[in-house]
């Protein structure tokens, strides 16, 4: 795994970080490029009412597959800058 990628994965999951709230995920997932051709697209952040219902681990499952869509498609630096940027409670922690 290439070190950059590593490192902010290793960010995002320090301090029990398991994703942005719901809000600065979303801003996130703008970022991402929609389609690909040939490719499914990333899935949507688990958000709003959904996040009340799904486990921190698939939580965080999907942020990694947003991370590497990133990573994979022209976007990782703008990615890592805007999550670098986020203060600690804009952040979902585990068992909050």
């Amino acid at each position: 795994m290439d070190k950059t990628l590593y490192d902010l994965l290793n960010f995002c999951e320090s301090n029990n970080r398991v994703c942005p709230k719901s809000v600065y995920w979303h801003s996130v997932w703008s970022i991402l490029p929609a389609t690909i051709k040939g490719e499914k697209p990333p899935p949507i952040p688990v958000i709003l009412v959904e996040s009340l219902r799904t486990s921190e681990i698939m939580k965080q499952l999907v942020f990694r597959l947003h991370i590497h869509w990133a990573y994979d498609h022209g976007v990782f630096e703008k990615v890592d800058r805007y999550l670098r940027s986020l203060k600690e409670d804009q952040w979902h922690h585990l068992s909050e």
